[in-house]
Formats: C-alpha cells, sequence, structure tokens
C-alpha cells in the first residue's frame, strides 16, 4: 500500500530534521564557508542530487540552524528570570550555571554545538544572528560588565577584557565537551570563572 501524503510529509520532516542537526554540529566545529553541500549530505545519509529537495541552499540550511541554536539557547536561559535580577554579577553568574547545567543534561551535544555556533557566529558576522543589538552575546554580557562596574560589583578596567574572558570560556568549555573524552572531561563550576570578574579588596 502506497504511503499516504501525511506519511510523507512525517518522512521529510524527519529528514529536514537529520540534515539540520549534523548541520550544526558541522556549522560548529568547521565554520559555515568550510562546510560543503557534499559534507552535510554524507553526514545525514541523504544523497546529494536529495538535499536541494529539502533546502534550497547551504544558506538556507545555516539561517534555519542559526534559527534552531538559538531557540535552545533561549530555552536553556529564562530571559524574564534574568530581568527579576538587579545585580549584574548574578545575572552573569546565572547565565554561566545555566549554561553548564545544559552541558551536564542528556542534552549536552545540543547544548554545546549551539553555543559554539552562536559564539562564533557572534565573533565572525554578528549581523547573521538577526538579533536586535542589545541580545547579541557580546553586547548583551558588555552592558552586564559596565552596569556591574558602575555599581562597583566587577573591577575597573577595560569591560571588552572581562567579556572576551567569559565568551572564551563559554566556547571552550562546550568544544572541550565535545572534544575531549568522557572520562578526562569535567564541567567547572561557575565559581571559577567569576573569580576572574571579583572586585578586589581594597
Amino acid at each position: 500500500m502506497p504511503r499516504t501524503e501525511t506519511e510523507n510529509e512525517k518522512i521529510r520532516n524527519k529528514r529536514r530534521k537529520l540534515i539540520l542537526e549534523k548541520s550544526l554540529i558541522l556549522f560548529a566545529m568547521k565554520g559555515y564557508k568550510a562546510v560543503s553541500i557534499d559534507e552535510i549530505a554524507d553526514a545525514s545519509g541523504c544523497a546529494h542530487s536529495l538535499m536541494y529537495h529539502y533546502f534550497n541552499s547551504k544558506e538556507e540550511i545555516y539561517q534555519q540552524v542559526l534559527e534552531l541554536a538559538k531557540n535552545r539557547i533561549r530555552n536553556l536561559i529564562n530571559v524574564e528570570e534574568m530581568k527579576q535580577i538587579d545585580s549584574p554579577k548574578e545575572t552573569i553568574k546565572l547565565i554561566i550555571d545555566k549554561f553548564l547545567e545544559g552541558l551536564n543534561s542528556k542534552n549536552k551535544n545540543k547544548v554545546a554545538s549551539s553555543t559554539i555556533l552562536i559564539l562564533n557566529t557572534a565573533f565572525e558576522d554578528d549581523e547573521k544572528l538577526k538579533l536586535d543589538e542589545n541580545k547579541r552575546p557580546w553586547y548583551m554580557f558588555l552592558n552586564k560588565i559596565i552596569e556591574g562596574q558602575e555599581k562597583k560589583e566587577f573591577p575597573d578596567g577595560n569591560p571588552k577584557e572581562y567579556v572576551a574572558t567569559l565568551l572564551a570560556f563559554i566556547r571552550g568549555v562546550a568544544i572541550a565537551s565535545i572534544g575531549i573524552k568522557k572520562e578526562y572531561f569535567v564541567i567547572p563550576s561557575s565559581e571559577i570563572i567569576m573569580k576572574t570578574l571579583e572586585r578586589s579588596k581594597q
């Protein structure tokens, strides 16, 4: 008996989802320019000729993968919860805690690859994120660091240095969680990174 249109649609959606998941990992680990349609097809177990049955171009795949990654990060970090915290230091600690919790969950690889992709895009081509400036990772942390310095929660100095440290930490831990053997990888505590932002005692 031939499949119904509903069954065919389910199969197409399942295949599209698989392609996006495999593409997410490739784009995160290699970057947009280094990934080819052939690599995506091979990773997805899909014939190259069928790739364009599901997507029009690599750019379309990339944009949909970015949306997938952004949605995962939004689900990980509750923006409304952040808004209720008056302390910039506690806000940053909450973000780091949520990220580390994600790496300690059954969705570890999805959280890690989504984080890497978002941060890579933020560093390489911020416009591709299609987010308001204050919601982009770099500016979001920068604003909190500046606010924290004004409130004397963080030491004086170039706030961009602190942002670079934070984002390098988050990105590095995400990469390590994927690339390092399970028996060697240990998820650090947020207190370790927060120590780099502590205000020195006078």
